[in-house]
């Protein structure tokens, strides 16, 4: 399914507000390729819905192009709980932008 984004903003709009699945997972893809921050806020904020958890992967993919080390917790916390396509892209963030002390990759 294409969707046509006029702007961030509308984009963003249409992220947060549609029910569709393939219109967020696309518009999250595309959204996520200009880096812009308020998209990785977005990503995060669609993540933690509780409606979406079996359905997190394709927006977990799109948050790998930010720098995530901030989000670390939270990333645990998708690894853990979240299905697999979601836990395998959160433990892909992990590892690649999460400096662990070597005594603490155990948490993963």
């Amino acid at each position: 399914m294409e969707a046509s984004i006029g702007s961030v903003e509308d984009g963003l709009a249409l992220l947060l507000s549609t029910e569709h699945s393939g219109v967020r997972n696309h518009l999250a893809v595309d959204l996520a390729k200009n880096g812009n921050v308020r998209v990785k806020d977005a990503l995060i904020a669609i993540i933690q819905r509780p409606e979406l958890r079996n359905f997190r992967g394709t927006l977990a993919y799109a948050l790998a192009i930010y720098d995530c080390g901030e989000q670390a917790l939270f990333l645990l916390d998708l690894v853990k709980s979240g299905n697999l396509e979601g836990a395998a892209h959160a433990t892909i963030i992990v590892e690649k932008t999460v400096d662990f002390p070597a005594d603490h990759v155990t948490l993963l």
